[in-house]
């Protein structure tokens, strides 16, 4: 996309907007400018934009600086956005990095187990997994599944939320 086509894009965004906002048609803004209803509708598509001395006429019946209708939208407001949504993700980070810790501890857990079922009772089971799916364990290891789940689940939730256009 060249320069040009991304101007007639910030143009034809900021001009719907405002029409919308000021609950006009395209052809009482039309008839407001002294043009067509298609010329609006070709700005308002980005398919060509308007003169300046039309620029002016749409900054003085919305109020607003011409130069706003020139300039592309702060890039800040899109950086914002970044870093609200990393903040939104960061304790669902935290929680799936939980679970994967909790799920590399329970082997280390059952070993244990293991131990102490053999000098508590002389006997134990030939391998520390099995301990893993007992009662101690075994709610961490659930617990464990849920933190995975539930943080994977809302970090992919938060980032198609954000990749998903702005209505």
């Amino acid at each position: 996309m060249n320069k040009t086509k991304i101007d007639n894009q910030t143009i034809a965004h900021i001009l719907l907007d405002l029409r919308q906002k000021h609950h006009l048609s395209q052809e009482q803004l039309a008839q407001t400018l002294g043009v067509t209803r298609q010329a609006v509708s070709r700005w308002e598509m980005g398919i060509s934009v308007p003169n300046i001395h039309t620029l002016l006429l749409i900054s003085e019946q919305f109020h607003v600086p011409i130069d706003t209708m020139l300039k592309k939208p702060d890039a800040s407001a899109e950086n914002q956005n970044k870093i609200q949504n990393s903040a939104k993700r960061t304790p669902f980070i935290f929680m799936t990095i939980t679970g994967i810790f909790l799920l590399c501890v329970l082997p280390f857990l059952g070993q244990w187990e293991q131990f102490k079922y053999m000098d508590l009772y002389g006997r134990a089971y030939a391998d520390s997994y099995h301990y893993i799916f007992e009662y101690p364990l075994s709610i961490l290891l659930v617990l464990s599944i849920v933190l995975i789940c539930v943080g994977i689940y809302n970090i992919v939730k938060i980032k198609r939320k954000s990749d998903s256009p702005a209505k």
